[in-house]
């Protein structure tokens, strides 16, 4: 085990049972190893104890101030409305911009100022589900203009961020995997940014066309031979989302079956029919979960209700543990319903009831239970 999570794994232990003797002269290592473990609150009580205990020097006051931004990025990600979600994180925003001002030069604040597109998208993505939930013409108009500004941030950001990288003598294979991310990221950035105008508004299909080329691109560099880049297939996923946004339905169904077929990476089905993937690695069955239920949502919205039972069925058949990926349960309402619609009643049933058994407690049993009463009804 890296000696510093060790480190950290012991440090929490003794926070969470006694205080803390004088912290030892590398405290700013091991905030940080706390902050990468997950644990910001505890790298701000292990600086501010050494604040107290003795002055601290420029880099670790940075430190204690990125530990703080941290705990505040934290607060601001749990917050469910998008709207007072996207509010807290601006603020982060700000005071992000302050302490990279402030911090420049220090070890803590060069993470700080490369997180600031992705710190950007997550207030985009905030605003695109403000926009969605929002009943206020005016409201939603001035969320537009705040997304428009966002954005291009971002995408400025983003691009500055490629150059530099770009440029980069003989990178090292995290540094390729940064550039790596960094292109998917732009392509994805005008693709949520095309979200954040009217369905069909000329400037939403403009995005999405451009986003599209972007994606192109990434895929001719990172889509081929035989180990194309996971970003490669949440790709196909933006483009199939960007297609079905230019009113190209078959081509977007293509682009999912694109990630979909990721399931097929680890050999043939088993004799039950099951897919022999692994738990879950890199997030696999998540991404092809998802995949699979834009191609569903897809085919509804073409008044497939045959594919979509075909498509639906066939997921629950032959994925491992087919409820665990956090899209599935959506999946399994898009089934059920157009099992009703396609007059199935005994296969809306029994997709209803395994909703119940797999979440009794949560949505998934609330919309199994209200699948049940429709077919009561």
């Amino acid at each position: 085990m890296n000696c510093r999570v060790l480190v950290a794994i012991v440090l929490v232990v003794t926070c969470r049972t006694a205080a803390f003797a004088a912290p030892p002269d590398d405290t700013d290592e091991l905030a940080e190893a706390l902050i990468a473990q997950g644990w910001p609150d505890l790298a701000e009580d292990l600086l501010a104890r050494a604040a107290r205990d003795r002055g601290l020097t420029w880099d670790e006051e940075a430190t204690a101030a990125s530990a703080h931004l941290a705990v505040l990025e934290e607060a601001a990600k749990g917050i469910e409305d998008p709207y007072w979600r996207k509010e807290a994180l601006l603020d982060l925003l700000a005071q992000t911009d302050t302490f990279v001002g402030r911090f420049e030069g220090t070890p803590a604040a060069e993470p700080r100022r490369r997180d600031l597109p992705r710190l950007c998208t997550d207030i985009g993505e905030a605003i695109v589900g403000a926009i969605k939930k929002s009943q206020d013409a005016d409201a939603t108009e001035s969320l537009r203009a705040q997304g428009e500004t966002v954005f291009a941030r971002a995408e400025r950001q983003v691009k500055a961020r490629i150059d530099e990288m770009a440029t980069a003598e003989n990178p090292d294979e995290e540094q390729d995997y940064g550039l790596t991310a960094e292109r998917y990221n732009h392509a994805r950035l005008l693709y949520l940014h095309a979200m954040v105008f009217p369905r069909e508004s000329a400037r939403r299909k403009e995005l999405c066309t451009a986003a599209l080329k972007e994606y192109e691109e990434f895929d001719l560099h990172y889509g081929g031979g035989d180990e194309p880049s996971i970003f490669a297939f949440y790709a196909y996923v933006d483009c199939g989302l960007c297609l079905e946004e230019i009113d190209a339905p078959d081509e977007a169904i293509k682009s999912f079956e694109k990630t979909i077929a990721l399931r097929e990476s680890w050999g043939p089905k088993d004799e039950s029919g099951v897919w022999p993937m692994p738990a879950d690695p890199e997030g696999v069955i998540d991404l092809v979960c998802y995949a699979t239920l834009q191609k569903v949502i897809v085919l509804r919205e073409q008044k497939k209700l045959d594919e979509v039972v075909k498509t639906g069925r066939d997921w629950f058949a032959s994925m491992p543990k087919p409820f665990a990926a956090p899209s599935s349960m959506v999946l399994a309402w898009e089934l059920a319903n157009a099992q009703f619609a396609a007059g199935d009643a005994q296969g809306a049933a029994a997709t209803a009831e395994s909703m119940i058994r797999e979440d009794p407690d949560g949505f998934g049993g609330a919309w199994g239970r209200k699948l049940l009463g429709s077919e009561s009804n």
